[in-house]
């Protein structure tokens, strides 16, 4: 997988197996951003996602 996380991983997070290690968190929440993904957080426009404009990307 791109962002180095096993499949496995995803699965049993997603079916409330277990929480991420931080390790992971990381790694996924670094290929979303490199995909052009962005969080957005309570104090921009409350908790969620959106994709990077173009010119945000500096296209």
């Amino acid at each position: 997988m791109l962002a180095g996380v096993s499949r496995s991983t995803i699965k049993d997070f997603e079916c409330h197996r277990h929480a991420l290690h931080r390790s992971s968190e990381d790694l996924l929440v670094s290929a979303f951003e490199t995909g052009g993904v962005q969080f957005l957080f309570e104090e921009d426009a409350g908790p969620g996602v959106r994709l990077k404009s173009r010119r945000q990307e500096g296209r």
